[in-house]
């Protein structure tokens, strides 16, 4: 029988405004991703891409909250529908740049702890294999919450963030800089943004990184982007575990505080 969609899930997608599935909790989640894998091969014919959301009620407030203080005349999706498309036609900062320039940052903010950059790289072991999702497991009831799949009319990957227009706080890239470094990522290494909750987000690639340098890399690039991926994620608080997981990783994992 087919899920009926709770409250909660009709208002996170009425926000989305796109076509989406709506699935029960369960304690097993291959019928999320076989969908979700479905639906990425469908989007590239149709001209979308997938996202996974669960229906999490201060998750779906919150994005709400942030419609009703767009600027402008009409309903607040009326004013969601023109937020998105002023940023789908805004310029795109320099992604790379943008993450090099937090990095340099990043590390003055290290010093200033008396941490040594040697010792914050430490050894390239014990790093999380990640595969599939962890948005939307509830670990009160160790199943999934009710999970949304939203199929995002985009033409571009990274144009994703521009479906989510919250306003940004100074600890946090902007919208355009957060499509920047999707972009960046894209093309690096075919990184999609595909989960995301109140807290969380997190990117699919089909393949982990190969190439070691290119890990070490990439891991700064995550550490500039979101410090509390290591500092907060791993269990040693090191770049060097994150090196680790990127080796071996089809999900990359951001969380924030």
């Amino acid at each position: 029988m087919p899920h009926q969609p709770s409250e909660l899930a009709q208002k996170l997608t009425a926000y989305l405004d796109c076509p989406c599935e709506v699935f029960a909790p369960m304690q097993d989640d291959d019928p999320i991703l076989e969908a979700f894998a479905a639906a990425k091969k469908e989007g590239e014919k149709q001209g979308y891409f997938p996202i996974l959301m669960p229906a999490d009620e201060i998750w779906i407030d919150c994005l709400w909250q942030q419609a009703q203080q767009l600027p402008g005349e009409g309903t607040d999706l009326e004013r969601l529908r023109r937020r998105r498309q002023a940023l789908l036609s805004a310029p795109q900062p320099d992604g790379k740049a943008y993450l090099e320039e937090m990095m340099t940052i990043r590390r003055r903010e290290l010093a200033e702890k008396g941490m040594e950059w040697t010792e914050f790289m430490a050894t390239v072991e014990g790093g999380e294999t990640i595969e599939g999702f962890s948005v939307y497991w509830n670990p009160e009831t160790n199943r999934t919450d009710e999970t949304v799949l939203a199929k995002i009319p985009v033409k571009y990957p990274w144009e994703i963030f521009a479906w989510m227009p919250m306003e940004d706080t100074p600890f946090f890239p902007t919208i355009l800089q957060k499509m920047a470094i999707a972009r960046h990522w894209y093309h690096q290494y075919g990184a999609v943004a595909a989960a995301f909750n109140v807290e969380s987000m997190e990117f699919a690639v089909e393949h982990p990184v190969a190439d070691r340098q290119q890990a070490i890399q990439l891991a700064q690039e995550q550490y500039a982007f979101c410090p509390e991926r290591v500092e907060q994620c791993t269990e040693s608080g090191t770049l060097g575990e994150l090196i680790d997981s990127l080796l071996h990783s089809k999900t990359w994992f951001f969380w924030w505080q």
